[in-house]
């Protein structure tokens, strides 16, 4: 087993622990590290972990938000669409085709360069490898079906815009 075989090297070259960063903790490769310690008589040590925000797909969408963001929260939401209806219909695009997704992603990386990201210094299009890599990884993910780019509209005018990205049917 490939984890055994990389716990042997580490010790032949003198190796008293293995320090393993951004493993997934209920991953494949995680519980085979487990195993090959297990076999040994010994457990791995969690020196430092942290939980990355998720959406279960799986659930109703309404049942989700009225979960997470509760009855006050919502009417709020509620008012701030209707204030942003007075500057014409709110819709929600979702692009899906290469073409539509070339296009939203423009809109994307104009909308997150015209906001706190461009004054902080971090938005995308204001450093053109970051902007390329990107451009790369949606495309490519969009031709596999595994990306969509999701725009809120106020009439005529982009006001928000998010890139999803989907595993499996999720």
């Amino acid at each position: 087993e490939a984890a055994a075989s990389l716990i042997q090297q580490a010790r032949n070259a003198g190796a008293h622990a293995l320090i393993l960063r951004d493993i997934t903790l209920d991953g494949a490769a995680m519980m085979a590290f487990t195993r090959a310690l297990a076999s040994e008589g010994l457990k791995p040590r969690i020196l430092q972990s942290h939980a990355r925000a998720s959406l279960d797909a799986t659930r109703n969408a309404d049942d989700l938000l009225r979960d997470a963001l509760g009855p006050k929260k919502l009417k709020e939401l509620r008012r701030q669409r209707n204030r942003l209806s007075e500057h014409g219909e709110v819709i929600f695009t979702i692009a899906t085709t290469p073409s539509e997704i070339k296009r939203d992603l423009g809109i994307f990386l104009a909308l997150e360069a015209s906001g706190w990201k461009a004054r902080r210094g971090t938005a995308l299009a204001q450093h053109e490898g970051d902007a390329a890599f990107v451009r790369r990884a949606v495309y490519d993910a969009a031709a596999r079906g595994n990306c969509e780019i999701v725009t809120l509209h106020a009439g005529e005018t982009p006001v928000a815009s998010a890139i999803v990205l989907r595993h499996l049917d999720r």
